[in-house]
């Protein structure tokens, strides 16, 4: 797991070298407390961080430089790899970009996107209220087979602060520094431990064993997006546009042709026809059903999409 810097939070500039350095001591704060519960010491940002402005007339660069910056923080700026731009050596979230777009409060917003394409933690200076917790909302614009622009609202976990650390330790940082998936086998063996409210249909194992390296990322984003909306499904019944991800409901042609191919034995031996899917990133689908519920779903499938009387 790595760290994805939110460039938004860039601005507005400190008003001043002292409080540019305020800042980069509550930022490095975040930084070695994600650190210490294991996530990698690399901080992604889109531009060189050296270069970037913190004050009138003063950059990052000149902070390093900063005789006034106790020699500690500057040492331990020096031993965090920090890599630019954003998706360098990323190369399947690369292809994937263009498909997507993002904004956060009608400003667009980068870093944050990259953070929820890749599962990582997004983190900010403190220099508005608005960064002051643990998750942020985002605006997210994805590109369908269908050629159509499909928009929904998510939240990404976030940090600025050491306790915004302890607060994702237990339900974000550690179920993904165990499941460092490479594989499709991985994450069925690890799918339990990382998503303990989706209960998975026996079919589902054979399809995650088969899965390509290159659905790994969609794959995972559309499970955590329905893991993450059942934790904090309570009660009620289910919100389809509350789920942070791009999903729709099979339409009646589909429905009356294709039923068969969306019918699948449930755990608890009961057969159910999956009437919902999301689309995490072409061409992959998750279907799940969410009678259940609340805060538990069951999951029929995973893979390519399946056939609709659009496509097949």
């Amino acid at each position: 797991m790595e760290l994805i810097f939110n460039e938004l939070s860039l601005l507005p500039l400190a008003v001043s070298p002292e409080n540019a350095r305020e800042k980069i001591e509550q930022f490095l704060k975040t930084v070695r407390s994600a650190c210490q519960k294991g996530v990698s010491r690399q901080l992604r940002t889109q531009e060189e961080i050296r270069n970037v402005t913190l004050a009138p007339e003063y950059t990052w660069r000149d902070w390093q430089r900063d005789t006034k910056v106790p020699r500690e923080q500057r040492q331990y700026f020096l031993g965090l790899a920090t890599r630019s731009p954003l998706l360098d050596g990323l190369d399947e979230l690369r292809k994937k970009e263009p498909e997507f777009e993002f904004h956060h409060a009608d400003q667009p917003a980068f870093g944050l996107g990259v953070a929820y394409l890749s599962h990582n933690l997004a983190v900010s200076l403190l220099s508005e209220e608005r960064w002051d917790g643990q998750w942020v909302d985002l605006d997210v614009k994805q590109l369908g087979d269908d050629s159509e622009i499909h928009p929904f609202h998510t939240r990404i976990p976030h940090a600025s602060r050491p306790d915004h650390i302890e607060f994702h330790d237990r339900e974000v940082i550690q179920p993904r520094l165990r499941g460092d998936i490479t594989s499709g086998t991985d994450l069925w063996n690890q799918a339990s431990v990382l998503f303990p409210s989706l209960l998975f249909c026996t079919a589902v194992e054979n399809q995650m064993h088969d899965l390509p390296r290159e659905a790994l990322g969609p794959i995972l984003r559309g499970l955590f997006c329905l893991e993450r909306y059942c934790q904090r499904w309570h009660q009620g019944g289910f919100n389809q546009s509350a789920l942070g991800c791009a999903s729709t409901s099979e339409s009646e042609g589909t429905k009356g042709q294709f039923a068969a191919e969306r019918t699948f034995v449930c755990p608890d031996g009961k057969t159910r026809l999956f009437l919902y899917h999301v689309k995490p990133g072409q061409p992959w689908r998750i279907h799940y059903e969410p009678s259940v519920g609340p805060g538990k779903m069951f999951i029929g499938y995973v893979g390519k999409h399946l056939p609709t009387v659009r496509h097949h």
